[in-house]
C-alpha cells in the first residue's frame, strides 16, 4: 500500500457527515456503510444500504437489493454516484486491507466514519494506492 498527501479536497454538507454519523452509531457494533451523491461538485445526499457480510464487526459487504435501489433513487433524482461510506466501530478512520482490495470504484471517494477515534476522513483508493482528500463542509446556502 501507498499512502499520499492530501492532493484533493471534497465537498459535502453538514446533513450529510451528521447522517453519516449517525448510521455508524445506529449500527454499532456492526459496521454500516450506504451511496452518497450529488451534483458531482458537492455531496448533498446519503443513501444508507443494509450490510450483508458475514462478519458485519469487521466488514461490509453492501446489500446488492439496497444498492439497486438507491442507484434508481439518484437516477429519479437527477443525482451522481459520488462516494461510498463505511464505518469502523473499534478502528481508526483510515482504509484497512479489505477496504483497498474491495474497492472496486476508483473515480468514487470513500469515506471512513470511525468510532474509536469519533472521526470521518475520505480517502481516494485506486490501484492500491491510498489518497486523503481533505472535507470541506458546505454553507448552508450550498446544499
Amino acid at each position: 500500500m501507498i499512502y499520499n498527501h492530501i492532493l484533493e479536497i471534497v465537498t459535502i454538507t453538514q446533513h450529510v457527515k451528521q447522517e453519516m454519523e449517525a448510521h455508524a452509531l445506529q449500527t454499532r457494533p456492526a459496521e454500516c456503510c450506504g451511496l452518497l451523491a450529488g451534483d458531482g461538485h458537492i455531496i448533498t445526499s446519503v443513501y444508507r444500504v443494509r450490510n450483508e457480510a458475514d462478519k458485519p464487526e469487521t466488514r461490509y459487504f453492501a446489500s446488492p437489493e439496497d444498492l439497486l435501489a438507491a442507484m434508481k433513487r439518484m437516477r429519479q433524482d437527477t443525482q451522481t454516484m459520488m462516494g461510498i461510506y463505511h464505518s469502523h466501530p473499534k478502528s481508526r478512520a483510515y482504509p484497512s486491507k479489505s477496504d483497498v482490495e474491495l474497492a472496486f470504484y476508483s473515480e468514487s471517494i470513500y469515506f471512513i466514519v470511525s468510532l474509536a477515534e469519533v472521526e470521518t476522513r475520505a480517502f481516494r483508493i485506486a490501484n492500491g494506492e491510498i489518497t486523503s482528500l481533505a472535507i470541506v463542509i458546505a454553507e448552508a446556502g450550498g446544499e
